[in-house]
């Protein structure tokens, strides 16, 4: 059952540090968040805030403000934000430990652990409540060595890695699972970090509080359970920092000790050096280089999922990004069915109906239940030549936006065409694909 929590961001709320309390205010099965503390935002929407949408959660400026205030009380205080060095500093520090004196249970995702600390440790004694420090590491017995049991998965399993660190692997993996989940592809996400956790995902572990000879072997155990327990048509891995990332490279685990095959490669086009060494001119590297340095591991990028940050508001593909490679274009459907199936063709979400075992190319119903893109090709016996759709992945037509202007269509829909396929695209999958702020 959901316990009642509130976030601490202190000012970071519309701030990428404050990417756990983004996670937790997009949805949670372990906490029913039920307020944010932060100065600058209070008496703002929590969801407003960090994306436009409204969620019912309101910003308070004070925890004593939100006692006093909140018709509903709450049982635990989480730290929502990372901070530098994974530190408490001062000011923190007396914002937590008011939250002990109301009686408040702490969630610290931070290193360092508070339940170490004597004056938290005397404080959560006297007002009886928890210190909850999950990058605590587990104990010796508890970690597993990789056995090869991974090698017994037969699900397909999709590795979400980024550029760089905090720039919406978690979000994005939680997208997919999402719109896998709404059109009838039963998929499951393995966690890896301490927000995971915090949202309540059944599989996973964190992985920078686990060392490093037992890393392999945690990955391999989350997978395997998942597969065994859940049995389902998709395995989501959420990935951490990036493969060249200077100051803590991650990702090559879940492509090798994983046996991942497919990869869904977060970007952020506005970013050019690692977050944090600016100074230092480590730049980013080229997009088309890291899916090169991705095959060069087995695996296969699937497609580029965009964060919008530092970009216009009217963020719009462009096809300089992409070239016409399938590569870049989402295809959940014809990898679950080919990875799954061991044989080639497209599943279409729709209707369930299979193309021809020529097209696999033509994975083009990125638009959930619209019954466009590659129903028509299905009912046309695999000729995708009049799918829109499939005509934009092949470059035809410069801008998939432009789709929506076509009223008519040249498509045997069994809708009103592109502009209700592309609504229905935009509410499901596209925000993923089109850019996402924040986390």
């Amino acid at each position: 059952m959901k316990t009642n929590a509130i976030i601490i961001t202190n000012g970071y709320l519309d701030h990428g540090d404050g990417k756990t309390a983004h996670g937790l205010i997009r949805g949670s099965e372990r906490f029913n968040i039920v307020g944010v503390i932060d100065e600058l935002h209070a008496g703002q929407d929590a969801g407003e805030v960090l994306d436009g949408k409204f969620r019912n959660i309101p910003v308070f400026p004070t925890i004593k403000a939100f006692a006093e205030q909140s018709a509903t009380g709450a049982d635990h205080c989480i730290v929502g934000v990372a901070l530098h060095g994974g530190r408490l500093p001062g000011d923190w520090r007396r914002l937590v430990l008011e939250a002990v004196e109301h009686k408040l249970s702490i969630v610290n995702g931070l290193h360092q652990p508070l339940g170490e600390d004597p004056e938290f440790r005397d404080a959560a004694d006297r007002n009886a409540v928890e210190i909850i420090d999950i990058r605590k590491p587990a104990s010796f017995d508890q970690l597993p060595i990789w056995t090869g049991k991974i090698f017994s998965v037969k699900t397909p399993k999709i590795a979400v890695l980024g550029m760089d660190c905090a720039i919406g692997k978690r979000t994005t993996c939680r997208f997919i699972m999402e719109m896998c989940c709404e059109n009838g592809i039963r998929a499951e996400m393995v966690y890896t970090g301490q927000t995971g956790w915090m949202q309540g995902y059944q599989y996973g572990f964190i992985l920078d509080a686990t060392p490093n000879d037992f890393v392999p072997g945690e990955i391999e155990k989350a997978i395997v359970t998942c597969d065994r327990e859940a049995s389902p048509d998709l395995i989501l891995i959420e990935g951490q920092s990036s493969l060249r990332n200077p100051a803590g490279p991650c990702g090559s685990e879940f492509l090798i000790s994983g046996n991942v095959k497919g990869v869904v490669l977060q970007h952020a086009p506005y970013r050019t050096h690692f977050e944090d060494l600016e100074d230092l001119g480590c730049e980013l590297p080229p997009l088309e280089d890291e899916i090169k340095l991705i095959e060069m591991y087995g695996a296969r990028a699937l497609a580029v999922a965009l964060n919008a940050a530092g970009g216009d508001a009217e963020f719009r593909y462009d096809r300089s990004w992409y070239g016409s490679r399938r590569t870049y274009w989402f295809a959940v459907s014809e990898f679950v069915c080919t990875a799954g199936q061991g044989g080639p063709g497209v599943r279409c979400l729709c209707d369930g109906r299979k193309a021809q075992p020529d097209n696999t190319d033509a994975a083009c119903d990125m638009r959930g239940q619209s019954r466009c893109g590659a129903c028509v090709g299905f009912r046309k016996g695999g000729d995708f030549e009049g799918c829109l759709f499939e005509r934009a992945r092949r470059g035809e037509v410069p801008d998939p936006y432009s789709l929506a202007d076509n009223g008519q269509g040249d498509m045997d829909c069994r809708q009103r065409c592109c502009e209700t396929a592309l609504s229905k695209g935009q509410e499901l999958l596209w925000p993923s694909l089109r850019g996402i702020s924040g986390e």
